[in-house]
């Protein structure tokens, strides 16, 4: 099992995620802790086959879908992933065609 930390640079964003249940039973399989005064989330991914790399992937693109429609809805610009380029880990997600870094991620 991978340990999993988001840390989110504006700590409302998590907020807003977790107010939508259908966000919350989303990630549920992956028991969500929430860290450092509301700011990051511990996450524990239960499949024994996810390489670090699968981990990453997954948990960022339920994240990134989650806030493009609860956060960002209006904006022409989608949630993605920090590195974009295939087989290479992404570090996290930011606002596409801005500098704006919305999580950080680690994985252990």
């Amino acid at each position: 099992m991978r340990q999993i930390k988001l840390n989110f640079v504006d700590p409302n964003h998590l907020s807003i995620l977790l107010q939508d249940q259908g966000f919350k039973s989303e990630i549920l399989y992956l028991k969500p802790q929430l860290l450092t005064g509301g700011k990051s989330i511990g996450l524990t991914d239960p499949i024994q086959e996810h390489s670090s790399f699968d981990t990453e992937v997954v948990v960022l693109t339920i994240f990134a879908r989650a806030m493009k429609r609860l956060i960002f809805p209006e904006s022409e610009h989608d949630v993605m992933f920090m590195n974009p380029f295939a087989n290479t880990f992404k570090g996290g997600l930011i606002l596409w065609d801005t500098t704006m870094v919305l999580v950080e991620i680690q994985i252990t």
